[in-house]
């Protein structure tokens, strides 16, 4: 018996020896030879101690089973805890794809920088993954004066949301500071929606507010490449560009559903280059004879402008077109003014119709006319038939006939409006009044045409008559004659 006992007593002595070492020396090492260590209580490693593993393929389990439990790594307030600080191959992993539960890496609330893989600078860093349905969350809502950055390389082409296909993506939804893309003085190019995709890019988009949206700087250079469409079909905007003169603007008014220039704004065509095919109207068209431009209301004018002009001095001129024909053999006309009656009983047609008007007491101190007609004639000339004005009935077909009409002539010649200021003018107006004209023998008025039938004349008229020649129209002295 006292050889059973005095062998227990050195086994348990052997034991409390190799439990014990390291305990109260920091440098001691403590050696388990067996496959599990179960502590139910608080294993404690004391001082600058280690807790290590050798070789092999050892794992150290903590809370390990079902049983919910704490765990805690680092105590102290300024202690430093490292996982994995000397690892360089093997793989780091921070909770389960299986867990239920939330995993929170905090970082310092004070000034300071907290880092995720700050040493990685070639491998490919992954954040959720796994993720399916759950929210993924940088920052926190109520963070109020830090700032949130996500850096990208700088040589390379950085991707957010690439695997967006039917959810939304929403930058800066509560935002009310402002939100900068591309902000800097670096030249870049910032792309939206610029790949193949047909895409729907919308830009303060909401019914509500009235947004203010600002494209480009005063130096900036806009392209705009396809179709652009401002508002909706009966539901537009107003779209206002501004020239360099004060209130001097082009308008597309959306409510007078109109295009109105303000201030000293004009249009100005004189750099146009007209396309050669465009013979129905090289430089501005509206309509065509097959297809014109039709509104059947009374009154209508299609085209009306209206000036003004108070000056003391010179002539200012309200629609001014010049035609130069510099093609021999070419023909033009600077104005061609056309009145149909498309096979209708219609009330009245006028090819032009030009008036002059003085108001109430207007008067002027050198010529009036309603129509003035000038053929300039230059040093030289060859050939050709001229007229200051050519008077001219067309017939259409082989029936074309006036022997149904009231009243038919190559001018017309008559006073219209109040019948008292009629008979006013009756009294002193002229048919015809020549100036420029000297009369005299072989001139257009011949003094040496007095013929004697039906009394002595004062002159005749030279006219020439087709296949006749040149024949005279009396002109008498006096109504007697």
């Amino acid at each position: 018996m006292k050889k059973i006992f005095k062998g227990l007593g050195l086994g348990f002595l052997a034991l409390a020896l190799v439990v014990g070492v390291g305990a109260n020396n920091a440098n001691a090492t403590t050696t388990y030879a067996v496959n599990a260590i179960t502590e139910t209580g608080a294993l404690t490693i004391t001082s600058a101690g280690t807790l290590g593993l050798v070789a092999g393929a050892n794992t150290i389990n903590i809370g390990a089973d079902a049983t919910a439990k704490t765990i805690a790594i680092g105590g102290a307030a300024a202690e430093t805890i490292n996982i994995g600080a000397t690892n360089t191959s093997g793989v780091i992993t921070l909770g389960n794809s299986a867990q239920t539960g939330v995993t929170t890496i905090s970082g310092s609330t004070l000034a300071g920088t907290n880092s995720l893989f700050a040493a990685s600078s070639t491998s490919a860093i992954t954040i959720g993954a796994g993720l399916t349905t759950g929210n993924l969350t940088l920052g926190k809502a109520t963070q109020s004066s830090g700032i949130t950055t996500i850096h990208g390389g700088t040589a390379a082409a950085n991707t957010l949301f690439d695997n967006v296909t039917g959810g939304t993506i929403a930058i800066g939804v509560a935002n009310t500071g402002g939100i900068t893309i591309g902000n800097g003085d670096t030249i870049k190019t910032i792309s939206i929606g610029a790949g193949d995709a047909v895409n729907t890019i919308k830009i303060g988009d909401n019914a509500t507010p009235a947004n203010v949206i600002t494209i480009g700087g005063v130096a900036s250079g806009t392209t705009v490449k396809g179709t652009l469409t401002v508002g909706a079909d009966d539901t537009g905007h107003d779209v206002l560009l501004y020239g360099a003169t004060a209130s001097s603007n082009l308008l597309w008014d959306e409510s007078a559903d109109a295009l109105e220039l303000a201030g000293v704004a004009r249009l100005d065509l004189s750099g146009a280059t007209v396309l050669a095919a465009n013979t129905d109207g090289g430089v501005i068209k509206a309509g065509t004879s097959g297809s014109p431009i039709t509104e059947d209301t009374a009154d209508m004018k299609f085209m009306s402008a209206y000036f003004d002009n108070g000056a003391t001095s010179g002539t200012s001129v309200g629609d001014y077109k010049r035609l130069y024909v510099t093609g021999a053999g070419g023909s033009g006309q600077a104005l061609r003014a056309f009145g149909s009656v498309t096979d209708v009983a219609a009330g009245n047609i006028y090819g032009a119709h030009i008036s002059a008007s003085f108001g109430t007491t207007g008067s002027i101190t050198g010529l009036g006319n309603a129509l003035a007609t000038t053929l300039h004639i230059p040093g030289a000339m060859t050939g050709g038939t001229y007229a200051s004005q050519t008077a001219e009935i067309w017939a259409d077909a082989a029936a074309s006939d006036l022997a149904g009409a009231t009243s038919k002539s190559f001018f017309r010649v008559g006073m219209g409006g109040d019948a008292t200021g009629i008979a006013l003018m009756d009294d002193t107006m002229n048919l015809f009044d020549f100036y420029g004209i000297a009369a005299g023998t072989g001139n257009t008025i011949d003094t040496a045409q007095t013929g004697s039938a039906g009394g002595a004349a004062y002159a005749g008229i030279r006219v020439n008559i087709p296949g006749v020649g040149i024949k005279y129209i009396r002109l008498y002295s006096a109504d007697s004659d």
